[in-house]
């Protein structure tokens, strides 16, 4: 968007007269409890010394509306964030009127006031996301742009604003990007990522992947790929070319399977031998993204990495994930995996069977079947082989799987 809105200062706070819908004009607005921009006022009032001797006025009273509007804030929180329910699911949500032009500006003013609770923050960060008004932009930015605000509000904020399409958001998720605070770093990748056809985006792309801030740089990559930038392909092999930190490289390999450039795939089948373990378990995750792309170049090199003894078993854990999704059919891949499974290690053992539950070979049935049936077989052996054909007897395989398990 471009020019400025009529009646919309930079600095003004939303309206809150009646039906006022959250417009920006500051005249008319009704004072609230210690809200940021008061805290700010009386701030600079304080170091003038112009209220030096006076104390702060008490805080205003909340109307019911909007402690019963924190309550409901609270329920959701709980039920939606800590329970994992969907939002269009809650009945809290249901309460919240979206067509009331008052509620949203409640909404906005309990987002902003620096006394409220985390949990009621995160929840109302949750509902405009929900209900995507423009009027919503100013607020959000306002509070994730606030250093003295709460990491998990910040980020909650990153990695929702960029779903309101709105591109005023695309220089504040920049600037995040190129900051100091690396953890707001991935969130604010995520929401810059949907305005990847924005001029201004791709420019600040070309300059963020040469910061000299190696988390910039890999989330910038991390950007580039979600955002599916039909140029940004060449730009990432120049970036792998140059990386020199292990975990900076192993985002660049991720982006570049988001995109589907098939050099990509050479350049990850290297990054399997890198000596930093991070590059490495990004490599094996790439070529997972590039699906049956990358079964002729990379497949046996995976293989390899799964059947290594002298890699750590995190790694290898990552490439037995990922050999589903490259060759989900094939007979050796599925014996190659069952070799390893009964492995000491728990981790590596969990990561094994998974990967034989999604494999789809007729073969791998009737060799599981012999494996729980033999007494000579160690029982780790024998317990594992019973839990994978448990998991997948409901699916479309010989009958005797489902008898067995």
């Amino acid at each position: 968007m471009t020019g400025t809105r009529k009646g919309r200062g930079p600095l003004a706070r939303p309206l809150l007269r009646k039906g006022s819908a959250g417009g920006w004009k500051g005249e008319g607005a009704v004072p609230l409890p210690l809200t940021r921009s008061a805290a700010l006022v009386l701030a600079l009032a304080l170091l003038g010394g112009t209220a030096a001797a006076q104390e702060p006025p008490p805080p205003r009273p909340e109307d019911p509306e909007t402690k019963a509007l924190r309550q409901t804030l609270e329920l959701l929180y709980q039920e939606v964030v800590v329970a994992g329910r969907d939002l269009g699911d809650s009945p809290h949500f249901q309460e919240i009127d979206s067509g009331d032009a008052k509620e949203l500006d409640r909404l906005h003013d309990i987002l902003m006031d620096i006394g409220t609770p985390e949990s009621q923050k995160i929840a109302a960060v949750r509902v405009l996301e929900a209900w995507r008004r423009e009027e919503s932009v100013y607020p959000l930015m306002l509070t994730m742009n606030d250093p003295a605000e709460d990491y998990r509000v910040r980020a909650e904020i990153l990695e929702r604003v960029g779903n309101f399409g709105d591109d005023r958001v695309v220089i504040p998720l920049v600037q995040t990007l190129k900051g100091k605070e690396t953890r707001l770093h991935g969130p604010a990748a995520r929401s810059l990522s949907r305005f990847g056809d924005n001029e201004r985006t791709q420019r600040n792309f070309r300059v963020l992947v040469v910061s000299p801030d190696p988390s910039t740089r890999g989330w910038t990559a991390r950007a580039i790929g979600w955002s599916g930038w039909k140029d940004g392909g060449e730009l990432l092999l120049e970036s792998a070319a140059r990386e020199t930190d292990p975990t900076a490289l192993g985002r660049i390999f991720l982006a570049l399977a988001e995109l589907r450039v098939p050099e990509g795939i050479e350049r990850a089948v290297a990054g399997l031998a890198h000596p930093g373990e991070e590059a490495r378990a990004l490599a094996a995750e790439a070529l997972g993204i590039y699906s049956e792309m990358a079964r002729e170049k990379g497949l046996e090199p995976l293989l390899a990495v799964v059947e290594n003894e002298g890699e750590s078993e995190g790694v290898r854990g990552v490439a037995a994930g990922e050999l589903p999704d490259i060759a989900p059919d094939s007979d050796d891949v599925a014996k190659r995996l069952l070799r390893q499974m009964g492995h000491p290690s728990d981790p590596l053992n969990l990561a094994i069977k998974v990967a034989l539950r999604r494999m789809a070979s007729r073969w791998l049935v009737v060799a599981l079947i012999e494996v729980l049936a033999n007494p000579k077989e160690h029982e780790r052996r024998r317990f594992g082989a019973w839990q994978v054909l448990r998991a997948i007897s409901g699916r479309d395989m010989p009958q005797e799987a489902g008898k067995w398990a």
